[in-house]
C-alpha cells in the first residue's frame, strides 16, 4: 500500500469496482472534516458491495447447505492525503489485491469526484469456521475474485 499521493493516479487503473456517494452531516466532526473513523466505515460498506457485485455471499447459504463460516477483519491501515467536508462527492475504489488460502486483502482508494485523493486503505479479512479457526476460502469465491481481478491479483497459499 502506497504512502505517496503521487502513486494514486497510476494505481487507480488496477481498480475495477467503484461506488460513489457524498459526505453526510453526521460524518463530519467538530473540525468540519470527515472524521477518520468514517473512512473505515465506508471501506466496510464498499467490501460488502464488492462481494455483492461479484455474487459472493458474506453469509453462508443455508439453502445450499454451506458449511457455517464467518469473515473477520483482522488488519486495517489507512493513509490520509486530503480532507473531505460536508456534502463533498467522493468515489470509493475497491479491489482485492491479494488472495490467500484463508484471507483476502482489500484495497480502497477514496477520491473526490474531481480526482483529489482523500485516502488509501488496506484491510485483511479472514474466513473462519464456526470454531473461529481459519479455513480455506471456497473455490467458488476464489474463482469469482480471480476472474474479476485477473492480472492485478496476487495469489498465495499462505494465510
Amino acid at each position: 500500500m502506497t504512502k505517496n499521493i503521487n502513486d494514486i493516479p497510476e494505481l487507480l487503473n488496477k481498480f475495477k469496482h467503484k461506488t460513489s456517494n457524498y459526505v453526510k452531516f453526521h460524518e463530519v466532526d467538530a473540525f468540519q472534516v470527515v472524521h477518520n473513523l468514517q473512512y473505515l466505515l465506508w471501506a466496510e460498506i464498499a467490501r460488502v458491495e464488492y462481494c455483492t457485485q461479484l455474487g459472493i455471499s458474506i453469509l453462508p447459504d443455508k439453502n445450499k447447505n454451506e458449511k457455517p463460516f464467518s469473515i473477520f477483519l483482522v488488519h486495517t491501515e489507512i493513509n490520509y492525503f486530503n480532507p473531505a467536508t460536508f456534502f463533498d462527492n467522493y468515489i470509493m475504489y475497491t479491489r482485492v489485491s491479494k488472495l490467500g488460502r484463508s484471507s483476502m486483502t482489500f484495497e480502497h482508494i477514496v477520491t473526490k469526484t474531481d480526482g483529489t485523493p482523500l485516502c488509501i486503505n488496506q484491510g485483511v479479512e479472514v474466513y473462519t469456521d464456526k470454531n473461529m479457526q481459519s479455513v480455506r476460502i471456497n473455490e467458488d469465491i476464489r474463482k469469482k475474485v480471480i476472474d474479476f481481478e485477473q492480472e492485478n491479483l496476487e495469489i498465495t497459499e499462505n494465510n
